[in-house]
């Protein structure tokens, strides 16, 4: 019996030593030599040297009874799981929970690059793990798809993944509007943008692109890229002429805002429509806006003609506006009101209204255009007194109690002072009443008493005559 139990124990120790796993070697040390005492205990184990390399390993990795935890690249090194077959599994995953075939350390000490693979390897492949390698593969993050060439098509960049990319190695954590890339701007491109953050052309065209088309300027207030033909700002081209669609991209449309160009091209101000000819005919002009288009410069068409369909180089306002100082002239009347027939185009005599006479009321009035009464009224004005009625010749208004003409009223009767006012008083011309002050005559009418007292002759000679015979 003790003889069996020899054999026995000698058999099992001989199995025992044929299944025996020997681990791999490793460096415990720093100085790339053996040295078993800087090698950690593992229990049941047992480290060995090996002369030839100066590295160490396991004696037996099957006789280790309770790994590490967690699990180190040493331990993973020289007892790596699959070491019967590649012996590929020889790093320890970043939680240390397994040995995994990383081609580098998952560690503090991995001395290579990460890829993607590495790193899904190293942290797993679960949502939120850090599976892919940064873009510039110094570090394992955990955006929602690849960094690098991995990445598929219908991954849209956010800026999470392009900060967890990019960062701090490249500026360029902003995901453009597209999601089609990331772009260094100096804030979002996006709605996370902070308020406080006024959008530049710098980062307008960084997050949108800067081909023609493109939202690639800030606007005036730097709340938001727009599609201008140019700079809304100070670096706006001296060349680029604003335009309407311009000044309303880059300052609003808002009532108030200068959302329209002057003629000229040279700024954008805040008239009420646009000063060129796509101003809507139902936009009638006004003095503000004929002076913010044109200019209040002397000559310029500053003021809105009485129509309100067209500015005009007028001297002053056209209308209410003008001041009481400003007399009307000719040529302002025919700039306020037109030269068509029956327009106000002319200014009455005293200046302060415009009429529409059939010529000036002044001495610039062709000598071929006689006066009419209608002429001298508008001229003239119809209160008491006034030069309103046109002389006999057409060549003045008078101020005859009543027209010179056949349109004189048959109640009216003639005076002296009419008849000189519409004849002249130059000798033979009709400036007398005639007895019955129904026409005018050249000659001193007699004493209205002078027939009268030769009647008292005849009749008193009659009755001298009659008593004595």
């Amino acid at each position: 019996m003790k003889s069996y139990l020899k054999v026995l124990v000698s058999s099992l120790a001989l199995v025992s030593i044929v299944n025996a796993t020997t681990g791999k070697l490793v460096n415990c040390s720093p100085t790339d030599t053996c040295v078993t005492t800087d090698c950690p205990n593992y229990a049941g184990g047992s480290w060995s040297s090996d002369p030839s390399s100066n590295r160490c390993f396991i004696s037996n990795c099957e006789a280790i009874t309770t790994p590490p935890s967690p699990l180190t690249d040493l331990y993973c090194g020289t007892c790596p799981p699959d070491i019967g077959s590649a012996g590929a599994q020889k790093y320890a995953n970043t939680s240390g929970g397994a040995c995994v075939a990383a081609t580098a350390s998952c560690g503090i000490h991995r001395s290579s690059i990460w890829t993607d693979n590495d790193c899904g390897i190293c942290n797993g492949t679960s949502q939120g793990n850090a599976q892919y390698a940064n873009s510039s593969r110094s570090k394992c993050v955990a955006p929602s798809d690849s960094c690098g060439g991995n990445r598929k098509v219908a991954s849209k960049w956010t800026d999470n993944d392009c900060n967890l990319c990019n960062s701090p190695a490249s500026t360029a954590i902003y995901a453009n509007p597209a999601g089609d890339r990331c772009v260094a701007s100096s804030a979002s491109c996006g709605a996370s943008r902070p308020s406080t953050t006024k959008w530049t052309d710098k980062d307008c065209g960084i997050c949108n692109g800067t081909s023609a088309g493109n939202a690639q300027y800030a606007n005036s207030s730097g709340t938001q890229c727009v599609a201008s033909s140019d700079s809304c700002g100070g670096s706006r081209a001296s060349s680029s002429k604003w335009t309407d669609g311009d000044c309303s991209l880059c300052n609003g449309t808002s009532p108030g805002s200068a959302s329209f160009s002057n003629p000229t091209g040279s700024q954008c101000i805040a008239t009420s429509a646009s000063c060129g000819a796509s101003r809507p005919s139902t936009s009638l002009w006004t003095d503000n806006d004929c002076g913010l288009c044109n200019g209040t410069s002397s000559g310029s068409q500053q003021y809105a003609n009485t129509s309100g369909t067209s500015c005009v180089a007028s001297t002053a306002s056209c209308g209410a506006s003008r001041p009481s100082t400003s007399v009307f002239t000719d040529s302002d009347c025919g700039i306020c009101n037109g030269t068509s027939p029956n327009s106000a185009q002319y200014a009455n005599t005293a200046g302060n209204k415009c009429v529409a006479s059939s010529a000036s009321c002044g001495a610039s009035r062709p000598a071929s255009t006689l006066w009419t009464d209608s002429d001298c009224a508008l001229c003239n004005g119809t209160s008491a007194n006034s030069a309103q009625y046109v002389n006999t010749a057409g060549n003045k208004c008078v101020a005859s109690s009543a027209s010179c003409g056949a349109s004189r009223p048959a109640s009216t009767l003639w005076t002296d002072s009419d008849c000189a006012l519409c004849n002249g008083t130059t000798p033979g011309s009709n400036q007398y009443a005639n007895p019955s002050k129904k026409a005018c005559q050249s000659t001193i009418p007699p004493p209205t008493n002078s027939y009268n007292n030769s009647s008292i002759l005849i009749c008193s000679f009659l009755l001298f005559v009659n008593f004595f015979f």
